[in-house]
């Protein structure tokens, strides 16, 4: 799941070999800013929802390959400064990605 973590897919098996599915979750990161930078101590903030679309084919039992088709909605960069006040906030544009899974269990 392109995603990360936690978060939503529903799938369905198109035939023995094929899948398709849907899901999305919510996402936060906030990460410490250098103390020599222009918020010293302070603390940013990311936060997003990834959507996505998948399509599955199994090779055979053990080989799959996954084509996912997302997207990057209702992104926000937040900074706070060491007190925890808000100092600056921007929204920004949803952003595509694409990507491709192929996995072997031995």
């Amino acid at each position: 799941m392109p995603a990360g973590g936690a978060g939503l897919e529903l799938a369905y098996a198109l035939s023995e070999r094929w899948e398709v599915a849907g899901g999305g979750s919510y996402r936060s990161y906030r990460f410490r800013l250098k103390d020599d930078g222009p918020v010293p101590g302070g603390v940013g903030e990311n936060r997003f929802i990834p959507l996505f679309a998948r399509l599955s084919y199994s090779f055979d039992k053990a080989t799959r390959a996954d084509f996912y088709a997302a997207g990057f909605v209702n992104g926000k960069l937040t900074v706070s400064n060491s007190a925890g006040h808000d100092v600056y906030s921007d929204e920004y544009h949803s952003a595509p990605a694409i990507g491709l899974s192929v996995s072997h269990s031995f």
